[in-house]
């Protein structure tokens, strides 16, 4: 069965919520409106081109059965403690199974065309993420005053390139109606903040 779990493999959104750069922002959504508005620097990690963590070097298997959940977890904290990117192997399928682990990404990381079964027919806790992005650089707060659709440019000068991201805690998506209701989550979007204050969209 596949995971219903928020896995933000390629949103990257995960690391938002606990980063703690919130910036309010007034009239996001009409007047009186408000966001909030984190920013992460994008990381520029300098590492030896070989000298790369790979799964298989802390246990996983690839075959689509054995559990790998912890083995790559323990991947990422090894990288991430020593500044290094981490490959996969491209044939390889990851099983993540039923343990409640979250897996911290901080450096460099290329998938390739590796694939990750996620199965949650016994997962421990269902609302943990399997997925989180972080950065190691230091946090840089904000100040955004209001933001438009397919707006190009900010009034806003970072120290670096920055990976912005927007909740609207007035617009709720995915609503679940019937068995297991919930109210949404708030509308989130990102984008690319560069030094200049040109936006990059996704």
């Amino acid at each position: 069965m596949m995971s219903k779990r928020n896995t933000n493999l390629f949103m990257l959104t995960m690391a938002i919520p606990l980063l703690g750069l919130s910036v309010v922002a007034e009239g996001f959504d009409g007047h009186g409106g408000r966001a909030s508005v984190l920013a992460l620097r994008l990381a520029n990690l300098m590492t030896s081109e070989d000298t790369i963590v790979t799964y298989e070097a802390f246990g996983a298997i690839g075959d689509g059965v054995t559990d790998d959940l912890p083995a790559i977890c323990k991947a990422h904290e090894y990288a991430n403690a020593n500044g290094l990117p981490v490959k996969t192997k491209a044939s390889a399928t990851y099983h993540l199974g039923r343990k409640a682990m979250t897996v911290i990404i901080a450096t460099d990381t290329d998938w390739s065309t590796s694939r990750f079964t996620i199965d949650d027919t016994e997962v421990e806790n269902h609302r943990k993420s399997l997925f989180e992005v972080r950065s190691l650089l230091e946090r840089e707060a904000l100040q955004i005053d209001r933001l438009t659709r397919d707006q190009k440019h900010l009034d806003v000068r970072p120290k670096h390139d920055c990976y912005v991201a927007v909740t609207n805690n007035k617009k709720k998506r995915f609503i679940r109606r019937g068995l297991n209701r919930n109210s949404g989550t708030p509308q989130r979007d990102c984008f690319i903040l560069r030094q200049d204050g040109s936006v990059d969209g996704p």
